[in-house]
């Protein structure tokens, strides 16, 4: 680490050297120009002052400008310089039993690690955000199960209780059913009749209906043709 140290220090100070010398070499052209206009404005003034004045004048305008394109000019120098420094390659000797040297590279440099780090963290966040997203999409397909379940067991439900609803509507239907034909085996009562003698049917159907149109009801409940009878027959008499 010293004798990278006294390199560095080493190359600081040639840098510097040469800066120094080009700054002198462009004031020494600078002076050499204005020589020459001062030697060609010594013949055309006599006088030492307008002469002093007319070298100022000169002078002023050849600095200005000397300065503005040396100071651009030295910062690239310094920038450049600063960049060979980072890649520099340090000789480091290893002394061993046979006495040999190795050339060891220098350190990586710290923007590459930084952007080694800017990518490792880069990539954790991308594993991060597609770790949420897999968690996000099962959560969705968890949620969208279960809903379809519940739809299903609603459904099945519905189901089950339109079947009961209908086999309830259906055995009341047969029980009021078997009502209305109790209902009306109650309301229509048959009367067995024995004929008698000098007994009609015209006679039997006045008896129990008041009416001639009894023979009619006579008639079809005992399958009869026609109104003939005799005594001993048993007939079926409806009442309402």
């Amino acid at each position: 680490m010293n004798r990278e140290a006294s390199y560095r220090e080493k190359a600081k100070r040639d840098r510097q050297r040469l800066q120094k010398v080009n700054v002198s070499e462009e004031l020494a052209m600078a002076e050499i120009s204005s020589t020459k206009e001062k030697q060609t404005l010594d013949k055309k003034l006599d006088y030492p002052l307008i002469r002093l004045l007319a070298a100022f004048f000169i002078m002023v305008p050849i600095v200005a400008l000397s300065v503005y394109y040396l100071v651009p000019m030295l910062a690239d120098q310094s920038s450049t310089s600063a960049e060979k420094e980072d890649f520099e390659t340090v000789g480091i000797s290893n002394n061993s039993n046979n006495g040999s040297s190795q050339n060891v590279a220098a350190a990586p440099d710290d923007k590459e690690e930084e952007k080694e780090e800017q990518e490792k963290e880069k990539a954790a966040e991308e594993a991060k955000l597609k770790e949420q997203e897999e968690a996000e999409r099962k959560k969705q397909e968890e949620e969208k199960k279960a809903k379809e379940e519940a739809a299903k067991k609603e459904k099945e439900e519905a189901e089950k209780k339109a079947r009961e609803e209908a086999a309830q509507k259906e055995k009341e239907l047969a029980e009021q059913k078997a009502k209305e034909e109790e209902a009306k085996k109650q309301a229509t009562k048959v009367v067995q009749h024995t004929v008698q003698s000098q007994e009609t049917m015209y006679r039997i159907a006045m008896n129990y209906y008041k009416s001639p149109d009894g023979i009619a009801k006579i008639k079809a409940a005992n399958n009869l043709p026609s109104e003939e009878i005799y005594v001993g027959q048993v007939l079926r008499i409806p009442l309402d």
